[in-house]
């Protein structure tokens, strides 16, 4: 089974520093589906994994990552993986500091997953929103004359006039 994880850059227009976001993580493909590309491709603002509200024209990029397992599996996974090397590189028994700098499971993940953003990212958020609206002008403009001219035929047709 794979796993989606969505990161983003969220920001105002004037905002000089833009942070990468953790979005949403452990997604299914349906779950990833419903909770975020359909609301990209139509421009709608969607709630991300920490219940905030995210604005889609405050959404400066995306990157959707793929992973074999859970979140939590392969960052523990890489955890093994970096104190083995470390082990190597200073022997066993030592004692290690990971410095806290922060939300590392964009990085984590990146290392360890797949970039998918050209399966699900078809273009620039909100591209669908406007798809049939010139189709429905022109029902609208049909509508408006032909309406009128059945009704008068069928008024003629019947007698009524």
């Amino acid at each position: 089974m794979s796993f989606y994880h969505v990161f983003g850059e969220v920001g105002e227009a004037e905002e000089v520093l833009i942070h990468r976001r953790t979005l949403f993580i452990d997604l299914t493909h349906s779950e990833l589906v419903k909770c975020f590309i359909k609301p990209y491709e139509k421009g709608n603002d969607f709630i991300s994994k920490s219940n905030e509200i995210i604005s889609i024209k405050n959404l400066r990029s995306v990157e959707i990552i793929c992973t074999k397992n859970s979140c939590e599996i392969e960052k523990n996974a890489l955890r093994i993986k970096e104190r083995e090397e470390l082990d190597q590189l200073y022997g066993p028994g030592h004692d290690y500091v990971y410095p806290n700098i922060g939300d590392t499971t964009y990085r984590d993940l990146f290392n360890v997953g797949e970039n998918v953003n050209k399966l699900y990212i078809k273009g620039h958020p909100g591209f669908k929103a406007g798809r049939w609206e010139l189709l429905k002008k022109v029902m609208i403009w049909f509508g408006g004359i032909a309406g009128p001219v059945v009704v008068a035929g069928m008024v003629k047709w019947l007698g009524w006039l």
